[in-house]
């Protein structure tokens, strides 16, 4: 589906001519879609998002996302307090 595809996704993003979304993508590495991020980690760095990456040790789970979730409120809390700057 192109609507999930996030090459597609971002590759119309960067022809709308819209300012671009910050992006922060969180992965385990023994998550299954771990070749899938590595690819699309690959793929923004060589775009104009401004992207924050980060991968740990876990799987595509709670136990996983419970502590990371924690880092990813943070970066957003820590993006808007810059933005009203």
């Amino acid at each position: 589906n192109d609507e999930d595809n996030l090459f597609l996704v971002a590759e119309k993003a960067k022809k709308s001519g819209k300012e671009l979304p910050k992006l922060i993508i969180r992965c385990g590495t023994e998550d299954k879609l771990y070749p899938i991020n590595v690819g699309f980690r690959d793929f923004m760095r060589n775009t104009d998002f401004d992207y924050t990456y980060d991968e740990g040790a876990g799987v595509h789970n709670w136990a996983f996302w419970d502590e990371w979730v924690k880092n990813a409120i943070k970066w957003m809390l820590e993006g808007r307090k810059n933005e009203a700057e």
